[in-house]
């Protein structure tokens, strides 16, 4: 039970590090429009941004719903982990799609339920979440003047980092910009943060570096962006969103890439070994798939295979983790048991490939902008500049 609790921890760190927490230099962030998504009959409901329509942001998941009396998973089909809601600004609508979340360990497989024009204010019931044992969620697109939060409180509780400034972000959720400097003579990977509301914690984060990459080196000063708690508040027959007050950002704990960390609780020192060896299982992932890159290069295999085929290459590798690469990872967290070390290491080699499907679906969405050979030369250059940066790390590792 442990490994898999640890496991989830883990998935929510890095989910949360591509959401909340993660750098981001591109389009404003501001719509001026907001989806109300109540998710849970009797419980108050959540906001979601709408996002432009070029935005590659994977929307919010809900993995607290109601599940429908009596129905039962289909023979053979696997349970249903979270059910997925992207919205995006079209003009004066707001197109929202639905899909829900399969997998038995992972949240491999995603199956659309359905897809909405909406026009401003209109509560649309998503019906057909019934036929998937969900109940009905509820869904309203409106515009919203800028949500402000006061400036949070900082909590430092490292020596290594250093809090240079907080500073609101224009957008239409409440979110802040966080400058911070390595005062170490290391290198750091990550960074767990937590927004703190009254006396509780409500998110949790890994802000870490794109592909492979840092988040500081020595000395470096970087700047990542958080969101702040916003909550839902009764307003006659309806609700509203209200941003909490008395809000606190927490610095509770440094990855160093060499595998140390600098933390106050038994948990954080896990997450520094669960943090490295999901770094690990990108490596073991990328080791595997990039010959398959090389070889779809070749004459023969561009005239005889294509997108399709490539993506049946990829999806047939193995998701394993051999006993010779864990006793690789071992030798590097004596401490920790493989139960404890083996999960995340899976996760990390999901997670990588994931994000290559991801890319490569993407490519055959929008297949007119660039040619199947020129995104193979681009994605290997990429994935192999990945690579490298991973072993180089692993190389310097006692």
């Amino acid at each position: 039970m442990r490994s898999r609790n640890f496991l989830i921890s883990i998935l929510l760190a890095v989910a949360f590090c591509g959401n909340t927490y993660a750098q981001r230099s591109q389009h404003s962030n501001e719509t001026g429009w907001l989806l109300e998504v109540t998710f849970l009959k009797g419980a108050p409901p959540a906001y979601e941004r709408v996002r432009w329509p070029e935005s590659q942001t994977p929307g919010d998941w809900f993995g607290r719903f109601g599940k429908v009396a009596g129905w039962q998973l289909p023979a053979g089909a696997q349970p249903i982990r979270a059910v997925r809601i992207v919205p995006h600004l079209q003009g004066e609508t707001v197109a929202v799609k639905v899909s829900v979340m399969r997998g038995e360990k992972f949240m491999d497989a995603e199956e659309t339920v359905a897809t909405y024009d909406l026009p401003e204010n209109e509560k649309v019931t998503i019906e057909l979440l019934k036929g998937f044992g969900v109940e009905p969620f509820e869904i309203r697109a409106f515009r919203s003047a800028p949500l402000l939060a006061n400036p949070p409180a900082s909590i430092n509780k490292t020596i290594s980092v250093e809090i240079v400034g907080i500073e609101p972000v224009a957008s239409d959720m409440p979110e802040y910009k966080l400058t911070l400097r390595n005062l170490s003579q290391k290198t750091i990977d990550a960074l767990r943060v937590e927004i703190v509301a009254g006396q509780r914690a409500v998110s949790s984060g890994m802000p870490q570096g794109l592909d492979g990459k840092p988040l500081m080196l020595a000395g470096e000063t970087v700047q990542v962006r958080l969101l702040m708690r916003v909550t839902a508040d009764r307003a006659g027959d309806a609700y509203a969103p209200v941003v909490p007050l008395q809000q606190q950002v927490v610095i509770k704990s440094v990855i160093f890439a060499d595998g140390t960390t600098e933390g106050i609780t038994e948990r954080d020192m896990e997450s520094g070994a669960g943090f490295q060896s999901v770094k690990f299982g990108r490596r073991i992932e990328l080791q595997r798939a990039l010959p398959l890159f090389a070889a779809a290069l070749e004459p023969a295999a561009t005239s005889s295979g294509g997108v399709k085929a490539f993506r049946l290459q990829l999806e047939a590798l193995d998701v394993g983790i051999s006993e010779a690469e864990l006793g690789e990872l071992q030798q590097r967290f004596p401490t920790r048991e493989s139960r404890v070390l083996k999960p995340p290491v899976e996760l990390g080699i999901h997670l990588m490939r994931k994000e290559m499907l991801d890319q490569l679906i993407r490519f055959e969405s929008k297949p007119d902008e660039k040619d199947f050979r020129s995104w193979l030369i681009d994605a290997r250059e990429r994935y192999s500049r990945w690579l490298a940066r991973l072993e180089a790390v692993d190389a310097s590792q006692p």
